[in-house]
């Protein structure tokens, strides 16, 4: 059914108007009754003769703010705004990052590319303080990756003790504590009129300056394209070498201005002489190790190290060649709990080494989060390689107050200490 509407006396953009919303009625589908249609929407009288409102018309196709196409118009506007800001607020990858900071940054990197000088604004990821995994990249490795090939990791120590320390967080660079020393006169019971007895100490300060653990790696920006997930595997790597520095420090690091002094530089040898039984073995060093710290009020949180195979040395005990497993009775069954003192196996202790002390008297504070940081050094642009930072800022300190707090030495010496005189 053809639909026509009175044009008298319409022209120009009117009969334009007019003319293209006849065309619309051209087919109208079976069933619809069109005069129904029409004058819903005011464009047929109740007598059924057509009417055009321009006025109308132009409100309702009409391109100013109470229009059906600029309402849709805005409408889509707003919509395609919130997919771009969804779009923002979405994790993205460190190699989206990569590219948009390398667009943020296109004219100074064309400056620098024509060998004129020019700032760069640093690029940092931040990153969780945990080891996943590691690896080298080389062809046909982008193949294999693309087709699901699992990516194996080498097997290296953990950073077990670096794990194991309580860790707090602070923004001083700087970090400040206060000892108390030189206590004299303690208190006394007296009688009725005599002068009480004096007693003093001093206020001693102490001060530790952030340490920084760092490492860098260099990546061709073709490998960041070409293997997928190439970001994460050096990250992951520069993220297990930084916290194995850290653990290395805090275990044996000699204090200085760059690193922070190792708990087995600070630690006491064991030196009690009062335990005695015969033929001591390794958890008789660790339980006698404990009784010492505890001599010396260290009872808070003890925990004791052990490489794996003197681990495994403890756990195959046997009484006197007998054959008959050993098991003393401070000892839980599995030999991991000494006198409830917890036994950790740790491959970055020495063999024959025994490392224990009250955990809460060694204070790591981070300063600065683990974060990688990407960009170019030197001539690296121009041979389209990438330059990776990992880095991490800290504070280790243990107040002299707490000297004795650890004990480190070997399992032989121990022993000899615990076997009776002749």
């Amino acid at each position: 059914m053809k639909i026509t509407f009175n044009k008298e006396g319409l022209t120009g953009d009117n009969l334009k108007l007019v003319e293209d919303l006849e065309k619309r009625f051209v087919d109208l589908p079976e069933g619809k009754d069109p005069a129904e249609q029409l004058r819903s929407i005011g464009l047929l009288d109740t007598d059924g003769k057509a009417t055009v409102d321009l006025d109308k018309l132009k409100t309702l196709l009409g391109d100013d703010d109470k229009g059906i196409r600029s309402i849709l118009k805005a409408q889509g506007e707003a919509i395609a705004a919130l997919g771009e800001k969804g779009k923002d607020n979405q994790p993205k990858s460190v190699g989206e990052q990569i590219r948009a900071w390398k667009e943020e940054n296109k004219d100074a990197l064309a400056s620098i590319k024509e060998g004129t000088k020019a700032d760069l604004k640093p690029l940092q990821v931040r990153a969780p303080i945990t080891m996943t995994v590691g690896a080298s990249a080389i062809n046909p490795v982008p193949y294999y990756i693309d087709k699901g090939a699992e990516v194996i990791d080498l097997v290296r120590k953990k950073p077990t003790f670096w794990e194991m320390l309580r860790k707090g967080r602070t923004s001083l660079s700087s970090f400040p504590w206060v000892n108390k020393t030189n206590k004299q006169g303690n208190a006394a019971f007296i009688g009725e009129g005599v002068l009480k007895p004096l007693a003093s100490f001093e206020l001693t300060p102490e001060i530790s300056n952030a340490k920084k653990v760092a490492e860098r790696m260099k990546a061709s920006t073709e490998l960041l394209y070409d293997v997928e997930g190439m970001e994460t595997l050096i990250t992951d790597e520069l993220r297990y070498e930084v916290m194995m520095a850290a653990n290395a420090a805090v275990l044996t690091g000699v204090a200085s201005s760059t690193s922070p002094a190792g708990v087995t530089t600070i630690a006491s040898p064991y030196s009690l002489t009062t335990v005695k039984t015969p033929n001591p073995n390794n958890s008789d060093a660790v339980r006698a190790a404990k009784a010492q710290l505890i001599s010396l009020n260290f009872d808070r949180d003890i925990v004791a190290f052990v490489n794996p195979i003197d681990a495994a040395n403890m756990d195959l005990a046997k009484a006197n060649n007998s054959g008959v497993y050993m098991l003393p009775p401070f000892t839980t069954a599995d030999g991991r709990v000494i006198a409830g003192v917890p036994v950790i196996e740790d491959n970055n202790i020495a063999v024959g080494y025994l490392l224990i002390g009250d955990m809460s008297k060694y204070k790591v504070l981070i300063y600065q989060d683990f974060f990688v940081a990407w960009g170019w050094e030197n001539d690296d642009f121009s041979k389209n390689l990438v330059t990776v930072i990992g880095e991490m800022r800290l504070h280790q300190y243990s107040s002299a107050n707490w000297a004795g707090a650890f004990i480190y030495d070997t399992f032989a010496n121990i022993k000899t200490l615990l076997t009776p005189a002749a």
